[in-house]
């Protein structure tokens, strides 16, 4: 009777603790949703575009051709979201700070399988507050759909070896074959899971049935869950392969242009350090992520994970050890075997589970230690002043310091949306907007989505024909300047008098707006 209520008890401990966990992490994921970062990148656009498509069409298919080809999978989930609390800027992102929400949840259940309550508590709470694994999960990117998967499928995986039932290993190949539909960076966790099979094989010798009663119904459900895809692969005019082709470094032009089999081995062996670099130290910025600026872990964090991936390499012969070491080099493989310019720290995504279970190994070492030695309540004022720091350390830079960056603000098109919410803040009935922008077609992506309902030209001389007349007098009008072109609203504003004026906002905005009432 006592025992059972302990049990109780230590159950209902764990679920609180890990209900905070979740609370917590959708706070810092739905905070201020739309001011965080500023702006809408024209990659959320293409999402959210999609997702109106998939509202109008039904079945858009497993794959879509836009931004050079990726899956479809998450645009049904946002168009869900669109269905229930109609298009918008907040909503396209809220459908992915879900699934953010929903990994670490995940991440406990996977990692519980895996150690003991205080490294599922711990890794959930590092990936929780992880600046990486939080600014995947405020932006519509497809990147951090694939997570929820990926750490669904381990769970059930590792269930699965736990209680030999079939039903297990069934549920995991749902989840490993559902991958292929949310990221192009599904074949580097394939990969990891592939050798984690391989390396348990070997470690069974000769007794493989057991272990072929488990991989075989795990495989071939995960082929027809994915089976779709692999049909539209298989097409030789899907084009599937487009994307992949084009980010690979054998397209970089820094590596085409290195002479020998020993330059292109020296360029292959700088890309292995520096990706091995970006926990600790950084890298260069990325001007479609806008990470890089610092290293993608914090000081505590990083210091737990160079030391827990010390542990998983000494421990390599255990197979859960093995798995985290697996997982942590094919996702590293993501930046290695790709162009430098723009996008690696979103191909790293795969290897983000396995890295914030490394970095929750010594700090529950140490945390036991103290416990065996000193004093309880001294063990967990050392994980609280590590969590706290952890927490103020990365929410502090997030929605501080990286969230003010210019660089982040450029990346985020930052300018062209607060012009755009100018824009809706005018009668729209016959309003026609002049467009000017050396960065920006009036067709991108971002006023596509946000303001479709205004049509409009390109007047820069980058994409449509430079001109400062208007055409007809009886249409309302509003020129819409951004740089370099902001500074012709003074030519403007003289040789049509009498409209409304609107400069640059406080908020660091850069564009000129000057709407001219048609007659």
């Amino acid at each position: 009777m006592i025992s059972s209520s302990l049990w109780r008890k230590g159950v209902l401990f764990e679920l609180s603790f890990l209900l905070i966990v979740i609370l917590g992490a959708a706070l810092l994921r739905f905070y201020r949703l739309e001011m965080f970062p500023p702006g809408l990148h024209g990659d959320e656009g293409v999402v959210g575009l999609e997702a109106l498509r998939v509202l109008e069409e039904g079945w858009i298919g497993p794959y879509v051709p836009s931004a050079l080809g990726q899956p479809a999978g998450a645009m049904y989930i946002a168009a869900l979201a669109f269905k229930l609390f109609g298009a918008s800027h907040l909503t396209v992102r809220a459908s992915f700070a879900l699934l953010g929400v929903f990994s670490v949840g995940a991440s406990y259940l996977f990692y519980r399988t895996l150690f003991s309550q205080r490294v599922a508590i711990l890794g959930a709470i590092f990936m929780a507050l992880s600046y990486w694994h939080l600014h995947f999960s405020r932006v519509a990117f497809l990147t951090i759909s694939i997570l929820p998967f990926e750490i669904v499928s381990l769970f059930f995986l590792f269930l699965g070896f736990k209680t030999k039932r079939i039903i297990n290993f069934v549920m995991a190949g749902v989840f490993f074959g559902l991958c292929v539909y949310m990221y192009n960076t599904y074949p580097l966790f394939f990969l990891a899971v592939l050798l984690f099979f391989v390396f348990k094989a070997i470690k069974r010798g000769g007794s493989l049935k057991d272990l072929a009663t488990q991989f075989i119904p795990f495989l071939l459900v995960a082929f027809i869950s994915a089976l779709p895809l692999i049909m539209f692969a298989l097409d030789k005019e899907s084009g599937y392969l487009t994307h992949h082709s084009s980010v690979t470094f054998l397209s970089d032009p820094a590596y085409l242009e290195k002479k020998g089999v020993l330059e292109k081995a020296g360029f292959i062996v700088d890309r292995t350090i520096q990706s091995a670099l970006v926990f600790h130290k950084g890298g260069d910025f990325d001007g479609v992520d806008a990470l890089g600026n610092r290293p993608l872990l914090d000081p505590v964090t990083g210091a737990f994970f160079a030391i827990g991936l010390g542990i998983c390499l000494w421990k390599w012969r255990e197979e859960r050890y093995f798995l985290i070491i697996a997982g942590i080099v094919t996702g590293v493989l993501g930046i290695i075997l790709t162009t430098v310019y723009g996008g690696q720290y979103r191909r790293l995504i795969s290897a983000l589970p396995f890295v914030m279970v490394a970095a929750a190994l010594p700090l529950e070492s140490v945390w036991g230690l103290i416990d065996e030695r000193l004093n309880k309540k001294l063990g967990y004022l050392l994980v609280a002043l590590a969590v706290c720091f952890v927490g103020y350390y990365n929410i502090r830079y997030y929605f501080v310091d990286f969230a003010r960056q210019p660089s982040t603000r450029w990346v985020f098109c930052a300018d062209l949306v607060e012009s755009i919410e100018y824009i809706e803040s005018l009668p729209s009935e016959g309003l026609y907007v002049y467009f000017y922008s050396d960065r920006w077609s009036y067709n991108y992506e971002t006023r596509q989505f946000l303001l479709p309902q205004v049509p409009g030209e390109d007047r820069s001389r980058q994409f449509g024909t430079f001109s400062l007349e208007k055409a007809d007098n009886q249409q309302n009008v509003v020129y819409l300047l951004l740089p370099p072109y902001e500074g012709l609203i003074d030519q403007i504003r003289e040789k049509y008098p009498g409209g409304i004026y609107k400069a640059s906002g406080e908020d660091g905005s850069v564009f000129s707006a000057y709407f001219i009432k048609g007659i």
